[in-house]
This record gives structure tokens, C-alpha cells and sequence, in this order.
């Protein structure tokens, strides 16, 4: 399970697919800030 390895990354990625966050030149900006 990927999941372990990256926990973090994966929920991030989950995120950023439904539309939660939104990738920046300064990284990831949550939208709901």
C-alpha cells in the first residue's frame, strides 16, 4: 500500500484531484484560505 510510504503526499494528491487545492509557484495554496 502506498498509502505508508507517502501519507502525506497521497492525501495532498487526493486533494489537488478534487479540486481542493491548487498548485502554485509558491507550492500549494489551500482554496478555502
Amino acid at each position: 500500500m502506498q498509502d505508508a510510504v507517502e501519507p502525506e503526499k497521497n492525501r495532498l494528491d487526493r486533494l489537488v484531484r478534487k479540486n481542493l487545492l491548487v498548485p502554485n509557484k509558491r507550492g500549494i495554496i489551500p482554496l478555502w484560505r
